[in-house]
């Protein structure tokens, strides 16, 4: 059945099966995959490391996709889970979703996630399984209300999921080391439809690895911050906000009123934020790299390299590099008119922050829209669409001021940049995506 996955028109794969990086404990993991048995996969590429002195790549890729299939189990995000969301026990990462019975199990076969009248929805279907009880699950106020720990307590548990993703990206590095390494395969029967086989090679890896980057980066980041609240206050009583009720006003509302004068205000810990900047270089790096192995690489994969068009892929390694730069110190932004300098390094040593006299948000209302929407009661009401927006003065006190020269005075004054201005760029992600994009659409 592998096997013949692995032949698949998709697959691409055009070479003799059983090259030695292909061990049988490999084949073994592979088939316990197909089986929706993550965690059994991951026991066996943790084993071929540990019992052999030179493991081959595809036992560190192995190792690092099914450590990030299993992450929502790890001790980490446990921690936050439990002492942060009120989650009565860890989560059974391949119960909850690999598994028979699990959330794969039931979305691929079009299940909705709400209850259909006697018809049970995904949320019903799982239950037993989430950390949650189904009362908890009703509402937003329900799930987040009595949760009055500081948000500042969070942040060590944060950082400390950030840093364990890094041995992700340490296994990921292992693997492209092999000159062996040439691609991974994971049956699309992990989550339950043979349409969603996958073949990742050098290119993809590297992807991967710059996801998991720009997570860990945007944890450090959040972390850095002061966050003297609780998702109480917030999300749940809402209890300082509500003390001066508005008119028509919803949990939403009362939440970015209350968020306004609280977020990115004050750093705490500014070494987090050089953390955060390391892991984005990290991420950049990566990226380039992907599209670089993409471009010269002669093994078809998931992603179809060779269909992007060369000359817009430098255009975007141009531009990424000068994001790279950027983090540092001014960069000059490739293809920008008027020719404009961006310079990012503010936001990482010492950190910005906005200004106590300048508002976050604003709440804008349509009048000429009208929308359907659940109020505190669980009753259905109508009311104006109501969109809740960054103001200009935030934006530019936050996002612009000091980055760009040189300076333009709204976001409408923002210089027009080649490589994302350009239609051709949707056309290159269509291009190596599209195949891929298509098959998931069809399973979801």
């Amino acid at each position: 059945m592998i096997l013949g996955c692995m032949m698949g028109d998709d697959a691409g794969y055009d070479g003799e099966f059983g090259a030695d990086a292909e061990t049988s404990q490999i084949m073994e993991a592979q088939g316990e995959l197909a089986r929706h048995r993550v965690d059994q996969a991951q026991a066996i590429y943790n084993q071929i490391i540990s019992e052999q002195p030179n493991p081959p790549g595809q036992a560190f890729a192995g190792k690092a996709i099914t450590d990030l299939l299993m992450l929502p189990g790890s001790s980490e995000v446990s921690a936050l889970l439990i002492g942060h969301l009120g989650a009565a026990h860890p989560v059974d990462a391949n119960a909850l979703f690999y598994a028979d019975d699990g959330l794969f199990y039931w979305v691929v076969r079009g299940v909705s996630w709400e209850d259909q009248g006697s018809y049970k929805g995904v949320r019903s279907l799982i239950s037993a399984r989430l950390p949650w009880s189904q009362e908890q699950l009703s509402g937003t106020q329900i799930f987040f209300g009595g949760l009055s720990n500081s948000l500042n307590l969070a942040t060590a548990d944060l950082t400390q999921l950030a840093d364990s993703m890094g041995s992700i990206q340490l296994d990921i590095e292992r693997a492209l080391q092999d000159e062996y390494f040439d691609s991974i395969y994971i049956p699309g029967l992990t989550f339950h439809s043979e349409r969603l086989d996958l073949f990742l090679g050098r290119a993809e890896l590297q992807l991967l690895s710059a996801t998991v980057a720009w997570v860990r980066a945007g944890l450090y980041f959040l972390s850095a911050y002061d966050y003297d609240f609780s998702l109480d206050d917030a999300l749940g009583s809402q209890t300082p906000q509500r003390q001066d009720p508005q008119q028509g006003w919803g949990v939403e509302d009362y939440a970015h009123a209350f968020l306004d004068a609280r977020v990115l205000r004050q750093v705490d810990s500014p070494e987090r934020l050089l953390q955060a900047r390391e892991a984005l270089e990290g991420g950049l790096d990566s990226t380039m790299g992907a599209i670089r192995d993409g471009m010269s690489a002669s093994w078809q994969t998931s992603i179809r390299w060779d269909k992007g068009n060369p000359a817009h892929a430098e255009q975007i390694l141009g531009f990424l590099g000068a994001l790279r730069a950027s983090l540092a110190g001014p960069a000059v932004i490739p293809g920008s008119s008027p020719e404009t300098t961006i310079d990012l390094s503010s936001f990482f040593e010492g950190g910005r922050v906005l200004d106590g006299s300048i508002d976050w948000f604003e709440r804008v209302v349509d009048p000429e829209v009208i929308v359907s929407s659940q109020n505190d009661q669980g009753e259905w009401v109508e009311a104006e669409y109501v969109e809740w927006v960054i103001t200009e003065d935030a934006a530019q006190a936050f996002f612009l001021d000091g980055v760009f020269d040189p300076a333009f005075e709204t976001r409408a004054d923002a210089p027009t940049i080649e490589v994302i201005d350009d239609k051709s760029g949707d056309e290159y992600f269509d291009a190596i995506l599209g195949p891929l994009l298509d098959r998931m659409n069809e399973v979801f």
